[in-house]
């Protein structure tokens, strides 16, 4: 069986005690079947305090105030500390790894939900190397699998994380070109034609200037709805997922909206980073931060359109959580209500103004982005309700918001 992973992923240190927030609280934590037959049987005090602190019915440890029962008042784990690790569960023993199943194949990732996890994600510097081991398993086969797509995918990736990370190309071309080739290769796959799925790539290679011009006559060709109209459906969809569990994360739907005066202050700063562009450290710093979120969602999603053939989907998903980080931390930066969306319909104008209109350039960019990273992933990847609604939302709007032409819009206005 081979195992792949980005590099970075050994170097990974739980924080303990010392992290800013706790995986071990803000949601329920659930336990495998081989778990719960060791801790019903397990002897002695732990035993009696197991057997006290699991709903069996339900199979997750039971949560006082949001808090799990084994989390003590220093933040660490009361059942790590009394049993050792082997007494952890498998939920317990694996996060903040996220493994995708495959054919003789597990891709592990690190979860962005994880503090420590998501430095070691954003400080890749917009780079992205993977490992490959063998490991040591009995040969599987799976019902219906299609090996050769999954290969045809590794290399459709391979070329959508190497234009993620191209500097020759400005944020809004990287981003429109990963869009483009991510539905033309579902196109070809459709149609049955896997070879012209592999000579799609040829175009990572395409020059700065020609991809340039590609993406003018692609949009004037066929334009797709307007990007303001894209911006509010794509707010609104935000605002319609359900609320995080977690009490350090705000509940979206609650949240204030913004004032005339709040409105007046952010079309103010728009204007005054419009007029001072980013200097090129400021351009380098934003650049490497988008590329990693670009890397980190491709990895995680792309290849799972072997089971369904949705490959434009997965880039849509990657590009949009991508767009969602950035929005978030421009909420985190205003001080207020940690939601993307809101009422005024200044706002939607306002926030398809592009990238440098959503950011200050202050000291606390990274930290507003970094938290925010945070808290979309624990609302989004890991509360499937939401992700199954994104997923169908994108689906009900290929042929409006979430079409080809529609998209290339928005990305040439919301990542310029």
């Amino acid at each position: 069986m081979l195992i792949r992973y980005p590099d970075y992923l050994p170097m990974f240190q739980c924080l303990a005690g010392q992290c800013p927030d706790s995986c071990c609280r803000g949601w329920g934590i659930g336990i495998d079947p081989k778990s719960l037959e060791r801790y019903a049987s397990w002897e002695g005090a732990l035993g009696n305090r197991l057997r006290n602190s699991i709903d069996w019915e339900n199979g997750c440890f039971l949560e006082y105030e949001g808090r799990c029962a084994f989390l003590n008042e220093e933040n660490l784990c009361d059942l790590y500390l009394e049993g050792g690790k082997g007494a952890f569960c498998k939920t317990c023993r694996t996060y903040p790894r996220h493994i995708e199943a495959f054919e003789n194949v597990r891709e592990i990732s690190l979860s962005l939900s994880c503090p420590a996890a998501m430095e070691l994600i954003l400080s890749g510097k917009g780079r992205a190397a993977f490992v490959e081991k063998e490991w040591e398993r009995p040969l599987e086969r799976y019902r219906d699998y299609d090996r050769e797509l999954y290969r045809q995918l590794c290399v459709l990736r391979a070329a959508l994380i190497e234009a993620a990370e191209r500097k020759d190309l400005s944020a809004r071309c990287r981003v429109s070109w990963i869009l483009a080739l991510g539905h033309d290769a579902e196109s070809r796959l459709s149609n049955g034609d896997r070879k012209g799925l592999l000579q799609l790539i040829s175009r990572s290679q395409m020059k700065s200037d020609r991809f340039e011009a590609y993406l003018r006559r692609k949009i004037h060709e066929k334009p797709g709805i307007s990007p303001e109209e894209t911006s509010k459906r794509y707010l609104e969809l935000f605002r319609s997922l359900y609320p995080a569990r977690d009490n350090s994360a705000s509940d979206w739907k609650k949240s204030s909206p913004i004032s005339e005066s709040e409105g007046k202050a952010a079309r103010g700063r728009a204007a005054k980073d419009s007029a001072n562009p980013l200097s090129p450290v400021q351009e380098d710093a934003f650049s490497e931060a988008l590329s990693s979120l670009l890397i980190y969602f491709l990895f995680t999603y792309l290849c799972g359109s072997v089971y369904d053939g949705k490959i434009f989907q997965k880039v849509q998903l990657s590009v949009y959580l991508t767009a969602m980080v950035f929005l978030l931390a421009e909420d985190r930066r205003d001080g207020k209500r940690e939601e993307p969306g809101a009422d005024p319909a200044s706002e939607t104008a306002e926030r398809s103004s592009g990238i440098s209109g959503i950011l200050e350039r202050d000291p606390n960019w990274r930290r507003h982005l970094k938290e925010a990273a945070v808290q979309l992933s624990r609302q989004i990847e890991h509360e499937d309700r939401n992700l199954e609604l994104l997923e169908r939302a994108m689906e009900r709007g290929k042929r409006e918001e979430f079409s080809l032409m529609s998209c290339l819009m928005w990305a040439d206005r919301f990542f310029s």
